[in-house]
């Protein structure tokens, strides 16, 4: 179940388990904590599992609201002065003591024109893995290809205390970027121009597993088959 504090600090879980959220936005950063400690700055990237972060000059904007409903968690933040809006929608599909798989409906929207706001997601480590579906149906395989377009469906960085993946689905990473190198993760969302109003959507599955489990990666090609397989959340 989740609880929350303060508009953008949440923690999942019960007595055995819990998984604690740094929503906040602005300079407080946004993303998935790696302990029970809030950050001041949100550049402190390597104290979290991942993280939402800003690019090309712009700043993130500040959580204004936030509410539960069921097992979803609501967080909106407003364009303000600033140059976007965001709108997260976190919605745990399986969790326990050692793994979190999470669903994260992150949406943009900007009323300026001529704008090209974007957001990177960001986990840092000492291992960099991209899996790659090969032409047979159920075969996978570790790639180190660099893409011309689109992002690998999966990918992959081993952390200090924890390894964590990025799973995209067939709509989401023919439009997201890869440029990540071999200790840094950092999937770029919304690479293509955004229209003044439009609402644009990414729902990326996070799977973050604490146990050290040298078979982490194997069992993520039966995460994203789910992925690929579970109808787009309405809200």
């Amino acid at each position: 179940m989740w609880t929350t504090e303060q508009v953008g600090v949440a923690v999942w879980g019960d007595a055995a388990s819990s998984w604690h959220f740094d929503l906040r936005g602005g300079e407080c950063g946004i993303g998935l904590l790696a302990g029970e400690i809030l950050h001041a700055d949100s550049m402190s990237v390597d104290q979290r599992h991942l993280s939402l972060v800003a690019v090309e000059g712009t700043r993130l904007p500040v959580a204004s609201e936030h509410y539960v409903r069921g097992d979803k968690y609501f967080v909106n933040f407003p364009q303000g002065d600033g140059h976007y809006a965001i709108r997260l929608v976190l919605h745990p599909v399986k969790a326990d003591e050692h793994l979190l798989v999470l669903s994260a409906k992150i949406s943009i929207q900007t009323n300026l024109l001529d704008t090209h706001p974007m957001l990177d997601l960001v986990a840092e480590g000492t291992d960099v893995t991209t899996l790659e579906r090969e032409s047979a149906q159920e075969n996978w395989r570790t790639s180190i290809e660099t893409r011309a377009t689109g992002s690998p469906p999966i990918v992959m960085v081993r952390g200090k205390s924890a390894s964590t993946a990025v799973l995209l689905g067939p709509h989401d990473s023919p439009f997201t970027s890869n440029h990540s190198n071999d200790k840094r993760l950092c999937l770029r969302l919304f690479g293509d121009f955004l229209e003044k109003g439009v609402i644009r959507t990414a729902i990326p599955w996070i799977v973050v597993d604490r146990s050290a489990d040298p078979q982490f990666s194997e069992r993520l090609p039966r995460w994203h088959q789910q992925l690929c397989e579970s109808p787009l959340p309405l809200s």
